[in-house]
């Protein structure tokens, strides 16, 4: 996965004028916390990260800076050059002010058995399981 962006979690690759904070917790202190407060403080963005849910590295950048490596672009198929709208279309791009609110397509018929309703009925079976042991129990 060449194209990820934590794979590529240096300063150089993302922008050399970055920061990179450290996370994750030692003895219930919040690690690199300091760090990672005054680069948002900053209006920096966190670009990527290296490391796990226990710990790691997170480099934050200025925005709009960059690296020695961008995200390959992946190519966008059947996009013509030009877009022709409809004489209809291109008079009359607002809508009109009465025309309401947007209506949105119906939901699908909903199921009348929810999942409680099977769970019950196989508390009931298992009841019934019960009381024919206790029953051959009697007998017996």
């Amino acid at each position: 996965m060449p194209d990820k962006i934590d794979w590529h979690c240096t300063p150089e690759e993302q922008c050399p004028t970055g920061v990179v904070c450290e996370y994750g917790s030692l003895d219930r202190i919040d690690v690199g916390a300091d760090c990672r407060a005054d680069a948002k403080r900053k209006g920096w963005e966190r670009r990527c990260r290296d490391g796990g849910p226990s710990g790691g590295k997170e480099v934050f950048c200025p925005l709009g800076a960059t690296g020695n490596w961008t995200m390959r672009r992946r190519p966008v198929k059947d996009v013509p050059d030009s877009v022709e709208v409809p004489e209809a279309e291109a008079t009359n791009t607002n809508p009109p002010q009465d025309a309401g609110p947007a209506t949105l397509p119906p939901e699908p018929p909903r199921s009348t058995t929810n999942s409680c309703a099977v769970g019950n009925a196989g508390l009931g079976a298992v009841w019934l399981v019960l009381a024919f042991t206790l029953l051959r129990r009697r007998r017996s």
